[in-house]
């Protein structure tokens, strides 16, 4: 199988994962060393031939998934970190980005559809939680499709997203992440608390390293704003504060603000099962 075989798109080649791909030549040249890691590996040369592989086989089959769980752990940045490998399992998740690209733009029509469906996947990939999931295609195109939808307005999306901030009360982070609302110890800084718990949540598999650093980051930028509330946003998700990680980070403001309250929902229950240490 060559390159010419890979599926094209224009979400392929946005992720530069297309023809000539380097990327991808990068991922052959370590695919024995990958396969030394996982075994469910060996049977395949390269993406290209474990593509070739997976779609002769069920989706769903044992060693289809056990194989794309393997990417996807070397592929999280708290993981591998190897973007060769990100993009191995990208080119293996394309076909069903197309279907669902085609099934947009017949529902949607954005011109866009294929920019924003090409970020959200390599950003679920970059952050898949390998610890904790196990079925990776089912759960990245999930996710691809809510966060495309909620991005590219639909209403219901929108309005799921808008419910989490409605019952969202805004204050400080720290309290938030805290099990009981003891005072804090006088030798304590917040800032650093907060570190600390990002760190363990980090360490655990509550939270990506993408998101920590993204937590702390915005913390970071909140911390210079009053934490009031205008309109949806206020405090920790402030529109400025928001605006201003997002170009840091490469991308939206709705993905930043919907990424960090998928963290505090993760570290409050974290909290009510008692597990941040206090």
């Amino acid at each position: 199988m060559t390159h010419a075989d890979f599926p094209q798109s224009g979400i392929a080649n946005l992720l530069g994962i297309g023809e000539s791909s380097e990327l991808l030549r990068d991922a052959a040249r370590r695919w024995s060393t990958w396969a030394e890691q996982y075994p469910v590996l060996a049977e395949a040369t390269d993406a290209a031939s474990f593509f070739e592989l997976r779609v002769g086989s069920q989706l769903d089959a044992p060693d289809t998934q056990a194989g794309l769980h393997a990417l996807a752990t070397l592929g999280a940045v708290d993981g591998g970190n190897d973007t060769a490998a990100a993009a191995a399992l990208a080119l293996q998740l394309i076909p069903g980005m197309i279907t669902l690209a085609q099934q947009l733009q017949r529902g949607i029509g954005s011109q866009y559809v294929d920019q924003v469906i090409a970020s959200q996947l390599w950003l679920e990939i970059r952050s898949f939680p390998w610890r904790r999931l196990e079925k990776v295609s089912g759960n990245i195109y999930m996710n691809v499709r809510h966060h495309v939808l909620a991005e590219l307005g639909v209403r219901s999306h929108v309005e799921r997203d808008d419910i989490t901030w409605a019952r969202t009360t805004p204050t400080d982070v720290t309290e938030r992440m805290r099990p009981e609302r003891e005072e804090l110890p006088a030798d304590e800084d917040p800032a650093e608390e907060v570190v600390r718990i990002l760190s363990w949540a980090c360490k655990n598999g509550t939270l990506s390293t993408y998101d920590r650093d993204l937590m702390l980051s915005l913390v970071e930028a909140a911390d210079r704003e009053p934490p009031t509330r205008t309109g949806r946003s206020g405090g920790l998700l402030s529109n400025r504060a928001s605006r201003q990680i997002a170009r840091s980070f490469g991308t939206s403001e709705q993905t930043v603000r919907r990424r960090v309250r998928n963290s505090i929902d993760a570290l409050s229950a974290a909290c009510s099962r008692g597990q941040i240490p206090a």
